[in-house]
């Protein structure tokens, strides 16, 4: 009989060619990063000259770039689930986009020098938490040319909002509100004024000091509501003073340094650039 068990040798898995197979690839793979290096340090005289020639380029354009500030202001909204305001704010972001230079001055009556400067603005929601809808206050931030614009642009933003038709009305509410409260009020401070008389005459000396309170009056509660009335005047006076929907918690601050160019990205870049075409020149010689 003949034997015909399989042979498992021929199958068996050759770990020593697998290795020296995946070592042939890994020195491949080390090569292709290694040799635009090789290449670029190849010449090292023609190396000098790109990376001096990038340095130069980063300094003309630091010096030929017009340059851009950055500064930021933080308003509060009277009413923090009112969301509108954004709205209002992404169509000023959507005028400058579009450099449409004639709408900034119509709707933020900026004069034209601020308008054609002004290159754009942002707006970064504070939250207590993250996981609300409700707006504590809003950082606006603004990018323009000319820094000497930076508080006539974030005036003309909260006049903007302010003078809204819908803001307007909400406003007019409000007062209204507070002028009938103040009424109220002066009414209840007469009245309080009057027990307090009474509450004097109830008032008759003993023989040896002290006195004998009138029985209907009780001199604690009317203290304790003239006090209650006081601060409600307070608040009255508050509200009439600041009666705006939005109120201005933080004013821009600037900075004399440009937010753009900055001269190590701009190196870093035309460095990068230089190090790509001496590369290219390269490999072609």
């Amino acid at each position: 009989m003949s034997d015909n068990k399989p042979n498992f040798q021929d199958d068996e898995f050759d770990v020593e060619i697998f290795a020296q197979r995946l070592y042939h690839i890994f020195l491949k793979g080390i090569k292709k990063i290694v040799n635009p290096f090789r290449v670029i340090f190849s010449k090292p005289i023609v190396l000098a000259a790109f990376i001096l020639a990038g340095i130069a380029a980063a300094f003309i354009l630091k010096l030929t770039i017009k340059p851009v500030y950055k500064s930021s202001f933080i308003i509060r909204p009277q009413n923090k689930g009112d969301l509108y305001y954004l709205s209002l704010l992404n169509d000023v972001h959507t005028l400058i986009k579009d450099d449409d230079n004639e709408g900034l001055m119509q709707e933020l009556r900026l004069d034209e020098k601020a308008s054609i400067n002004l290159c754009k603005i942002d707006v970064n929601p504070i939250r207590r938490t993250k996981y609300t809808d409700t707006i504590d206050a809003v950082e606006v931030f603004i990018y323009t040319k000319d820094i000497s614009s930076f508080t006539i642009v974030q005036n003309s933003l909260l006049q903007y909002m302010e003078n809204n038709s819908y803001y307007l009305k909400l406003k007019s509410v409000h007062q209204d509100g507070v002028s009938q409260m103040e009424k109220k009020l002066t009414l209840d401070m007469l009245e309080i004024d009057s027990v307090k008389k009474l509450l004097a005459h109830n008032m008759q000396p003993r023989g040896n000091g002290g006195f004998v309170y009138g029985e209907p009056i009780d001199p604690v509660k009317v203290y304790e509501e003239g006090l209650n009335l006081f601060k409600q005047q307070i608040s009255i006076n508050w509200q009439k003073q600041y009666n705006n929907n939005f109120e201005l918690v933080k004013p821009c601050v600037v900075s004399n340094k440009p937010y753009i160019p900055k001269l190590t990205y701009l190196l870093i870049i035309c460095v990068g650039i230089s190090l790509i075409l001496c590369l290219i020149y390269n490999y072609r010689k």
